[in-house]
This record gives C-alpha cells, structure tokens and sequence, in this order.
C-alpha cells in the first residue's frame, strides 16, 4: 500500500464519491446538492450557491427545470450572480443532453 495512494474501502469511497441514481429524475435533494459539489471544482459557483439551491430542497426533476433567470431573479429563491448561474445551468443543459441520448 502506498502512502501517496492509500486503498480506499467502500465506505470511504462512497462517502468521498457517492453514487447518484441513473435516473437525474430520481435525484434527491441531497443527490443534487452532491452532484454540484462533486462538480464544483473550477466553476464559478461555489459552495454558498450550492447551499442556496440545497436549501430550496430541489429534486432532480426541479433541478432540471431551471434556468438563468430563476437562478438570478431578485428577489426570488436563489438569487445567484449572473457567473454561478451560468455555471450551474452548464450543468444542467449536460445532464439533459444525457437524458435525450
């Protein structure tokens, strides 16, 4: 074993990596909350935004249904910048190109 790359066990990689239900539909709001922070890494949101929308309680199926203005209308649910949006709705637009494949 090294030192640098130490064996993960099971529990540990689900904790660092959990897995979501195939269906984005499915999603819970917790599978979304992870998903953006799984994500989030070089993105123009970060982990305030990621709070905003967990807080809202989107499911999958919502998450879907967003758009830049819902992200950003003041005042409204989230009220992100226009830079988090963008990044966020680049997500979303992939997760449904997925879905149409």
């Amino acid at each position: 074993m090294s030192l640098l790359y130490p064996t993960l066990t099971d529990a540990t990689r689900e904790t660092l990596f959990p897995k979501f239900p195939n269906d984005v539909k499915q999603w819970s709001p917790d599978d979304v909350k992870y998903f953006l922070e799984s994500r989030m890494s070089g993105s123009d949101y970060n982990q305030t935004d990621i709070d905003k929308i967990r807080a809202k309680n989107l499911t999958g199926r919502a998450f879907l249904r967003l758009n830049e203005m819902k992200l950003m209308f003041k005042p409204g649910p989230f009220e992100l910048e226009f830079s988090p949006a963008e990044g966020i709705m680049e997500l979303v637009e992939e997760l449904k190109e997925k879905l149409e494949k």
